[in-house]
């Protein structure tokens, strides 16, 4: 009977130890990949400081974390394993170690935030060959730069539609879709490739022959003749719009333009020859 008693009991014992067994290990498992988290929210506020990106959310993130961890750890009753953790978020003081009061450094306004621009984003993914596959990842450190693509010459293919007619005679035609009104009749550049010449032009201020340097290095073949040809004549089929912007702008405007340039006025020297400062 006693045997029997104790046989069952050792029975019941190994079942919850086993049990008990995987719920440590869950916990434990569970600890780890939170302790990863928090060293990687902690390297990205570090990161972030150096950028000088505003690190409240990742702060917020960060004290979440943390506290996840250390209420993982007291059920684990592991304590001493986060006193690495809590020495490096204690290591900031309000002050000195002789009690002085910590200085206050002015707040910088910081780096840029790149996130908030309208761009086109490009990820770049850098993985670390030897640990791919056979480490954990748990997420990733990044850190924004501008990058530049070249906007590259298209080609337009103009297709217009050829129907097929057969008239009641039994007559074939053929009839092909007119063409849309060009401001240069049977020319080589689209609209959008003459209004980009003529920004870099006149917006720009780059001269003819260096946009066909320019277009050369792509791969492009046109010549600044061709290019002074385009603008004539776009200036001789718009300029009409332009001639009659400036005579209203002169008749009705109250001020066209200003200058806040000062300009320096030698004064008369004095009777001992001495020269005085200009005055503006």
């Amino acid at each position: 009977m006693a045997l029997s008693t104790t046989t069952e009991t050792l029975s019941r014992t190994s079942a919850a130890l086993v049990t008990v067994t995987a719920e440590r290990d869950k916990l434990r498992h569970a600890y780890e990949q939170l302790k990863g988290q928090l060293e990687l929210l902690r390297r990205r506020i570090l990161l972030a400081k150096a950028e000088r990106i505003d690190t409240q959310q990742l702060e917020i993130e960060f004290a979440e974390t943390k506290a996840k961890l250390d209420l993982l750890a007291r059920e684990l009753g592991a304590d001493d394993l986060t006193e690495g953790a809590s020495d490096n978020d204690n290591h900031t003081s309000s002050g000195d170690d002789d009690g002085r009061p910590a200085r206050t450094k002015k707040k910088s306004k910081g780096r840029r935030d790149i996130r908030l621009l309208d761009i086109p984003e490009e990820r770049v993914e850098i993985l670390d060959s030897a640990l791919e596959g056979k480490a954990e990842r748990i997420g990733f450190e990044e850190s924004y730069l501008f990058g530049r693509r070249r906007a590259g010459t298209i080609r337009v293919v103009m297709a217009r539609a050829t129907y097929k007619i057969t008239a009641e005679d039994e007559t074939t035609t053929f009839v092909t879709a007119d063409k849309p009104k060009e401001i240069y009749a049977r020319g080589i550049l689209a609209p959008s490739f003459i209004a980009h010449l003529l920004t870099k032009k006149f917006r720009w201020g780059m001269p003819f022959h260096r946009v066909a340097l320019e277009l050369a290095s792509e791969g492009v073949a046109l010549d600044d003749s061709t290019m002074c040809r385009y603008a004539e004549h776009v200036g001789a089929t718009l300029g009409c719009i332009v001639d009659a912007m400036a005579k209203e702008a002169m008749a009705t405007a109250f001020c066209l333009s200003t200058d806040a340039t000062g300009i320096a006025i030698q004064p008369a020297r004095l009777p001992d020859r001495k020269r005085q400062a200009c005055a503006k």
